[in-house]
């Protein structure tokens, strides 16, 4: 935001700032409402602080802090005082969860799963989606699908592979029907890779997919502890000989579930991806092992803390970069923590019901609607559940985090009712002195690209406002 104003009684510092100091004299100034970043060294961070302390009298400032002045002004550290930042983000969160323009689903054509892991969450039934489903699930995107807008689907399952021939099946259908509403279609698919071999990556690319996100938690002889084929066998070597096929046909996601059993473990796959040539194709991640439902609530032993997690990821993404890797969380800007908060964003299981969540994907007690049978009572009340949290009347109201974070996980929330916060604010100095380092290293622009894509959202509504 890029004010231009002379009398600084109109100004007020933003409620999203943050300043934190380095070592070496440097202070870094972030704001969580713009994702801009700011550096100072020396007089210059001193003169930053005193500003945004108060100490903003024009008349009275030497040439440099009155060019530090313009640029905090610049980046949305000093802000209009009429402008309520809360306020900005309560509208665009509510705008968010009730926009119709943008369908997103998340389809399982199938429970069944050829694994066998030991904090899966689901229950695996023998159930694939039939021919009637396929066609009332059709007759569901017509229906709610808008000219101009955008569809996204995301395969999951059990293991979606298991069924690709209903992913091609529904993939052309789908796609005829976003040609003729001049509607945008992206896919990408969640699966445990044991199938992803290239014959299938290049099927899945015909389809429009873009992206798979698939699981490796570690070495192979930690992996194949925690993720055995369904008869106990290994799977390790299969996935990673699928990656070296499929990965430059389809770029993967590679999640790393991680808990106490295998933090020590992390650098094994990435050091094997890397020797694998994979790193421009592969890019790792950390997934939280959480003890979603019942059926994985014996692991809740060796969870890690939301703390723990937090800092061992920043270890990860140090440890990626020493590798090459070009992955990195970054600070992003969001309406909502995920789609189970907003109004056209749902969940399909096999037989034709209706979810928020894919938590909850083999839970019918919990669905909101069915492809084929009118809605009841229960989902009705279902549906209201993920639409009752008021994160402007929580703790959230109050914290610097609220535009990257929205609340935190909804599902989590509703389960427990504790806050799941984001992972910055566990160890927020940490995670922006990596950050700045991430910002510092940076090759041919590529981390800026992904960190401007990032708030092009965001930047989008402020300027309507």
């Amino acid at each position: 935001m890029d004010y231009v104003l002379n009398d600084q009684q109109l100004l007020k510092p933003s409620d999203y700032n943050y300043y934190m100091a380095l070592p070496d004299r440097t202070t870094l100034f972030f704001n969580f409402f713009t994702l801009n970043l700011l550096i100072y060294k020396g007089r210059d961070a001193s003169k930053a602080i005193s500003l945004l302390n108060g100490d903003c009298h024009i008349n009275n400032m030497d040439l440099k802090k009155n060019e530090i002045h313009h640029q905090l002004i610049k980046n949305g550290f000093f802000i209009k005082k009429t402008i309520s930042e809360l306020e900005i983000l309560r509208q665009w969160h509510n705008q968010a969860r009730g926009n119709n323009q943008h369908l997103n689903l998340t389809i399982i054509p199938t429970l069944k799963c050829n694994f066998r892991c030991t904090y899966c969450y689901q229950e695996h039934f023998p159930i694939t989606m039939d021919h009637n489903t396929q066609e009332a699930l059709t007759q569901f995107i017509q229906k709610k699908i808008v000219n101009n807008g955008s569809l996204h689907i995301t395969w999951f399952g059990g293991e979606p592979l298991l069924e690709v021939d209903i992913i091609e099946h529904l993939s052309r259908k789908f796609k005829v029907i976003c040609d003729e509403n001049n509607t945008k279609y992206s896919a990408k698919i969640i699966t445990n890779g044991y199938l992803f071999c290239s014959d299938v990556a290049n099927r899945l690319k015909d389809c429009s997919i873009t992206q798979a996100q698939i699981t490796l938690d570690g070495p192979a002889d930690i992996h194949d502890l925690r993720r055995p084929y369904i008869d106990g066998s290994k799977t390790y070597e299969k996935i990673i000989n699928n990656l070296k096929e499929a990965a430059p046909i389809i770029p993967v996601s590679l999640r790393i579930n991680v808990d106490q059993t295998n933090r020590e473990k992390i650098g094994g796959i990435v050091n094997q991806i890397k020797k694998m040539g994979l790193k421009d194709f592969v890019h790792p991640y950390l997934g939280q092992t959480y003890p979603y439902t019942n059926t994985c609530s014996d692991i809740s032993s060796d969870c890690l803390t939301d703390f723990d997690f937090s800092l061992l990821t920043l270890e990860t993404t140090l440890e990626l970069i020493e590798q090459g890797f070009h992955s990195f969380p970054l600070p992003r800007a969001v309406s909502a923590h995920c789609m189970a908060e907003k109004a056209n964003s749902f969940v399909i299981t096999p037989e034709g019901m209706i979810l928020k969540c894919w938590n909850e994907a083999s839970e019918p007690e919990a669905a909101i609607g069915h492809l084929t049978e009118p809605q009841n009572k229960n989902m009705v009340d279902n549906n209201n559940r993920w639409f009752q949290r008021d994160i402007f009347s929580l703790d959230c109201k109050d914290c610097k985090l609220l535009p990257i974070c929205m609340g935190g996980c909804p599902y989590i929330f509703n389960k427990t009712g504790h806050l799941h916060c984001h992972s910055w604010k566990h160890n927020l100095d940490e995670s922006l002195a990596t950050y700045y380092y991430l910002k510092a290293l940076e090759n041919e622009g590529q981390i800026a690209t992904a960190f401007e894509e990032a708030v092009v959202e965001m930047k989008s509504f402020l300027e309507d406002y």
